[in-house]
């Protein structure tokens, strides 16, 4: 397993590299789709353990809240808010529909769309920030 990792490290790292030196929107629109994918990977999980996330809800959460950070159309307040009301009208219907593991999964949804949106939006105002470029190198080998 740890081979596997480090195989796919060292292909990625120069694309990774490639993209940071990059920045503006080609870098954040790499980070929205690699959040993208670490919250589907996240649904997965909780998925195959017999809980609901909504897929919709969690990677489409997750992408949105990164891609704010550098476009910054609306305040994070807001856009948490909504999405947490998205998140609660899928699963409610869910409830109402039989679905059992709904609450749990309405957690699930927020807890991951929130985690990795956060973490995208965070990368993408590292490299935003005066001589971002230089920081994201310092802090990638810490990663």
């Amino acid at each position: 397993m740890l081979r596997k990792r480090l195989i796919v490290i060292i292909f990625l790292l120069p694309i990774l590299v490639l993209f940071v030196a990059l920045g503006g929107v080609i870098y954040s629109t790499f980070i929205a789709l690699v959040v993208g994918l670490a919250a589907w990977e996240f649904w997965s999980m909780f998925s195959k353990g017999g809980y609901s996330p909504s897929a919709v809800g969690l990677i489409g959460g997750a992408m949105l809240l990164s891609l704010r950070a550098y476009y910054n159309f609306i305040d994070l307040e807001i856009v948490l808010a909504l999405l947490v009301m998205v998140a609660l009208a899928i699963h409610l219907l869910e409830f109402e529909r039989g679905r059992k593991t709904a609450p749990i999964g309405f957690c699930i949804t927020v807890a991951g769309m929130v985690y990795w949106g956060l973490m995208g939006g965070y990368l993408i105002q590292l490299r935003q920030i005066p001589d971002g470029l230089w920081w994201f190198m310092l802090v990638l080998p810490a990663a």
